[in-house]
């Protein structure tokens, strides 16, 4: 019986695009972050590209560390809202915010407090709202039903709209700096668009899905025997024992520098060379 009830389907199309839509607000959120701040960096705050990129190194390390803080929240939440849509929704309006927080650096500070500035705004940004949303929102696909073939297709119209939204930030963003005056002017006004755009994207999957109960997911067995939640402790211990872990978690660390590298380059390169920064996002 309990396996019926996993194989029934309970998500009708318009959910699933949902759902979907979601991965657009978050790709268009943290896409354009990536591809062009470091850009706005330099070239509008004239700030050195050396200091920037120790600083958001550091708060990359943090970023790493709250993953799994957060991954351990969501698993002990409650509410009426379910596990993860709450943290998802709780963190969609901060998220959207701080894209343009970070584009709208104040120019009376003075050098010193902007790099503090971005530190603490880049950090809170990426390793608490962002990871918080996008941990939650990639939970929810295993929580809002447990049928397995539509799990695969929730991650299907997810990947299809962040491709979207990574092409159309790729195509329109230099262009719409420019329109809007460019300096520090365009990129206010760029920001306060694509916030607008990302809450809109990002709080649509809060209203196309709900959780399903909690009841639905007690009493899951693994061949006849019923799952035990680990400690975190015990689970982190279990981890670092296992070298396929640590083999992957090496392979993540060389290919995030690696991408974190040619972003920092690439834009630069697509800006001066191509004559289109947007290009880097598309490769």
């Amino acid at each position: 019986m309990n396996s019926m009830n996993e194989d029934r389907p309970v998500l009708k199309l318009r959910q699933k695009i949902g759902y979907g839509i979601g991965d657009f607000g978050s790709n268009y959120c943290w896409s354009f972050v990536a591809s062009f701040v470091m850009l706005y960096f330099s070239n509008v705050l004239g700030l050195d590209t050396a200091i920037i990129g120790t600083v958001m190194l550091l708060s990359k390390v943090l970023d790493g560390v709250s993953d799994v803080f957060m991954g351990t929240i969501i698993d002990r939440t409650h509410s009426k809202m379910g596990k993860a849509r709450f943290w998802y929704f709780l963190s969609s309006f901060p998220t959207a915010f701080g894209v343009f927080l970070i584009f709208n650096i104040p120019a009376r500070l003075t050098e010193n407090t902007q790099y503090i500035y971005i530190f603490i705004v880049y950090t809170v940004l990426g390793a608490v709202f962002y990871t918080m949303n996008n941990i939650a929102y990639s939970t929810m696909s295993a929580l809002v039903t447990k049928n397995n073939k539509e799990r695969v297709q929730l991650s299907s119209y997810r990947y299809i709209f962040a491709i979207g939204g990574v092409l159309l930030l790729s195509y329109t963003t230099s262009g719409l700096v420019e329109r809007f005056g460019g300096g520090q002017q365009g990129w206010r006004m760029v920001s306060i668009l694509y916030a607008i755009i990302c809450l809109v994207a990002l709080l649509i999957p809060v209203f196309a899905v709900h959780e399903l109960p909690e009841e639905a997911f007690h009493g899951e067995t693994t061949n006849g025997q019923t799952k035990e939640k680990e400690s975190f402790l015990k689970t982190l211990i279990i981890l670092v024992k296992n070298k396929y872990f640590i083999m992957g978690l090496l392979y993540y660390l060389i290919m995030y520098v690696a991408s974190g590298v040619f972003q920092g380059l690439g834009i630069y390169y697509c800006t001066y060379n191509l004559g289109n920064g947007g290009v880097q996002c598309i490769a």
